[in-house]
């Protein structure tokens, strides 16, 4: 019977061990941003051991979109994704060519940088670059 005893406490120290090694954050937070006419409201965050996937949501107008300019219905984006624990992630530039609800999504190794993902981050704020033609470049965070 005593044997008993001292394996059911063992199994669950092992189950919380393992529940504990599975934790990963995930973070929401809607928000107001306008560039070109395109309307930014929501950001998520979910992180996967040192990474953490980014989800931005925005809604391109269909007047940016007009059929008699389609050579410059092309915009691109740049974001930035600030932390309240100091941290942040620029995402790559992304194109959008056309009207409609969409969302951009982009998955970020924070490994290099100490796997700063591993601690559960809160969102401070999102800043958000864009321009208009195919050759254009967002110009550069402040």
């Amino acid at each position: 019977m005593a044997w008993k005893s001292w394996r059911i406490p063992r199994l669950a120290l092992v189950t919380l061990a393992f529940s504990g090694a599975a934790f990963a954050w995930e973070a929401e937070a809607p928000y107001m941003a306008t560039a070109h006419g395109h309307r930014f409201s929501l950001v998520t965050a979910q992180q996967n051991g040192c990474s953490v996937l980014v989800r931005l949501y925005f809604v391109a107008p269909d007047k940016a979109y007009a059929a008699d300019s389609p050579a410059r219905n092309y915009y691109r984006f740049a974001s930035r994704v600030r932390f309240k624990e100091g941290k942040s992630i620029q995402t790559r530039i992304f194109a959008n060519r056309e009207p409609g609800s969409r969302v951009y999504a982009e998955i970020y190794d924070t490994a290099p940088e100490g796997c700063w993902a591993k601690t559960e981050q809160k969102f401070q704020g999102v800043d958000i670059e864009a321009c208009r033609g195919h050759g254009c470049r967002p110009p550069p965070f402040q």
